[in-house]
């Protein structure tokens, strides 16, 4: 007939959770998540889409909407630079 192995007296409460813990497989030092597989690899983040390749404008550009890149627009009049605005006297 085995006999259990003797337990210390005189712990306090704490103490005796810590030893309960022990003796059941406890680590307290251990992480709480499993190691990881030293051959395992991260997986990438995506590449970042290119502006060369891809230009959000270029519809625009297509249909008609916007200048070709590169082209200067002509100065557009400001009606406001021929007004003479109220008049002061």
């Amino acid at each position: 007939m085995s006999k259990a192995p003797q337990r210390p007296t005189g712990l306090s409460g704490q103490e005796e959770e810590d030893l309960r813990a022990r003796e059941k497989g406890y680590d307290d030092e251990a992480s709480a998540l499993p190691e990881p597989d030293p051959d395992a690899h991260a997986p990438s983040d995506p590449p970042a889409p290119s502006l060369e390749r891809h230009r959000p404008l270029a519809d625009a550009e297509k249909g008609g909407m916007l200048p070709k890149r590169g082209t200067v627009a002509p100065p557009l009049d400001d009606p406001d630079d021929d007004d003479p605005g109220p008049s002061r006297s």
